[in-house]
């Protein structure tokens, strides 16, 4: 999860000069009362970017970190991270839907790191769908409770509500 805090810092760090790629409008609800989206594949191609992620990729303090990051998530976020959407129909702490449009994920190391951080999670299924739901006990505001899913080996969902 520290590692989504530090993304989500970084995505708002450049979104004053995000011109984000289209939203996937089956994946909003209809009563979204605020929507934030940042089309990573194509933020990737600006020349800021660019030039941090190189100069980034020099220091090997990020490289070991990025290393951790790529064989506990089974992909790496720095290429297979596409997009992020984040959305509520509330103004409530701890509600809200994250949408990580991911592509080339190893679901097998991915669950294996997820039942590792959060043995104490319940399984339940819906429309098919396998979803996890479990305290999350870090951050500022105290425990909440978080549900989350791999739609597909495109799509994963996660949210408070």
């Amino acid at each position: 999860m520290k590692f989504f805090v530090s993304l989500i810092t970084l995505l708002l760090t450049i979104t004053p000069i995000a011109n984000a790629g289209p939203i996937n409008p089956a994946h909003i609800s209809a009563d979204a009362k605020w929507i934030f989206h940042l089309n990573l594949e194509q933020a990737r191609k600006w020349e800021l970017v660019k030039q941090w992620h190189a100069k980034m990729e020099q220091q090997d303090k990020y490289k070991k970190h990025l290393k951790k990051w790529v064989t506990k998530l089974g992909m790496d976020p720095t290429k297979n991270l596409l997009g992020v959407t984040l959305y509520d129909n509330t103004y409530a702490r701890h509600n809200g839907i994250v949408l990580l449009a991911i592509q080339n994920v190893d679901r097998k190391t991915l669950a294996t790191q997820f039942n590792k951080n959060h043995p104490e999670a319940t399984s339940t299924t819906y429309r098919k769908r396998h979803l996890s739901t479990w305290v999350e006990k870090r951050g500022p505001y105290g425990s909440h409770e978080v549900t989350g899913c791999l739609v597909n080996d495109g799509l994963i969902v996660m949210g408070g509500n």
